[in-house]
């Protein structure tokens, strides 16, 4: 995943990280011929974790200026239906299951539909013009910190391989764990007299786990139609599926043109497995609340730990179906950021997961990093402000704000949101 950017004008832009949203403000930011900016990734390539993505209306506007939405098309897999469309089942009345709802996501544009992840990446990498591919973008460079320099108006980072790079802006696209929200955080923090808001600020530094993994994977839908003895639900009509019970969730839909089923299994633990004769017994310790230091976040698990937490008893036989062809399913710890109060200090800002990391029962992620919501979102909307004749190295923390401005209010509505559609589909069977 690709993290930093730095930008000139003669303004020399940084940024630092090459996941979705990151690649889209290159794009979006190459369009300008006077801005010249450097992309770091921390990784050795671009590469992006995850299968499966929707791409819905309002990032299609943003992607469809770009001239991006032919391009997509090629790897699209869109509703066979009139639009797209959530079914919404009430999964755990075993064998059959009861569909309670169907919502319907319009657009009037092409493009809209489910994507693999990797192939996504992929082609807005493709489209990225050759100088940038060939001279702009840096990779094996984890950003470990950042200076501001006050007396010159430049951003000093320092890479984890002792390396350092400046510019004009820094703009950090480095996911949840955003080294760059953490120093951008740290230095507003440290102009406050008052210890209070000083402490309010800095717990925005870091994330914290939501009490809810995902066990994720990709299946063959010739697989499971052949358990079925019919093509899934989703692969019929290209729709997504969401199979709501009291203790877990699941998310489905097509990719790969629907020969891949992408499946997200959600299981609220609040504690660890570790942790629950503690939590029985009503002596569990405010550190045994939050998800280990030393465990990773995401890790291949055996298929017996997913099939047996027991939170899928009394689940209809197709979505149990789903599951067992998840051989090799990864475990993912759901974690979130609370709501920022800022995107913005001074010349260096954050988008994306590093902005506005959220669960992912509102299907926002991708879509937050790419598009429109009023009318742009992260990338684009960045793209605008430091892409203006108004930005010169004197007005560029004032370009940023306007981003903030445009952002800030409704991504951190969405991060609410999201959280509280995790709790609803899995209390729609109470």
């Amino acid at each position: 995943m690709f993290e930093w950017l730095t930008l000139d004008r003669t303004l020399n832009r940084a940024q630092s990280g090459g996941g979705i949203g990151g690649v889209t403000l290159a794009l979006a930011l190459s369009k300008y011929p006077d801005i010249r900016f450097d992309l770091y990734e921390a990784a050795g390539a671009f590469e992006e974790i995850g299968a499966g993505v929707g791409i819905f209306a309002r990032s299609l506007y943003a992607l469809e200026d770009l001239g991006l939405i032919d391009a997509l098309e090629t790897i699209n897999t869109p509703s066979s239906l009139s639009a797209n469309a959530w079914d919404y089942r009430k999964a755990d009345l075993y064998p059959t299951g009861k569909q309670f709802a169907r919502r319907f996501y319009a657009t009037d544009l092409k493009g809209s539909g489910n994507y693999h992840r990797a192939q996504l990446l992929n082609l807005l990498v493709s489209l990225l013009p050759e100088h940038a591919r060939n001279q702009r973008v840096h990779f094996q460079k984890r950003l470990v910190h950042y200076a501001n320099d006050a007396t010159n108006g430049q951003v000093t980072m320092h890479f984890a391989d002792g390396s350092t790079a400046t510019s004009s802006v820094l703009i950090g696209a480095d996911g949840i764990k955003s080294p760059t929200r953490q120093g951008m955080i740290a230095e507003r923090a440290a102009l406050e007299t008052d210890n209070a808001e000083k402490a309010r600020i800095l717990k925005h530094a870091f994330p914290r786990w939501s009490g809810m993994v995902a066990y994720r994977g990709l299946v063959s839908a010739d697989e499971v139609a052949a358990i079925l003895g019919e093509p899934h639900r989703c692969t019929k009509d290209r729709i997504m599926v969401r199979y709501c019970g009291r203790k877990a969730h699941l998310v489905v839909f097509p990719i790969a043109m629907g020969k891949k089923i992408n499946v997200v299994a959600f299981v609220s633990k609040n504690v660890l497995p570790e942790h629950k004769a503690a939590a029985a017994a009503g002596t569990l310790k405010d550190d045994e609340r939050t998800w280990p230091q030393d465990k990773p976040w995401i890790e291949p698990v055996p298929q017996e730990e997913m099939l047996e937490a027991r939170a899928y008893d009394g689940f209809e036989e197709e979505a149990i179906a789903l599951l067992k062809c998840i051989k090799s399913p990864s475990r993912w710890a759901i974690h979130e950021l609370d709501p920022l109060p800022f995107y913005v200090h001074g010349n260096v800002a954050v988008l994306g997961d590093a902005a506005h990391a959220t669960q992912p029962h509102a299907g926002q992620g991708a879509n937050q990093s790419i598009e429109l919501t009023y009318l742009w979102k992260d990338a684009y909307t960045l793209a605008i402000a430091l892409g203006s004749s108004y930005a010169t190295a004197q007005t560029i923390p004032r370009a940023l704000k306007a981003y903030e401005q445009a952002r800030l209010t409704r991504a951190n509505e969405v991060i609410v949101h999201s959280s509280q559609a995790g709790k609803m589909h899995q209390s729609v069977s109470h």
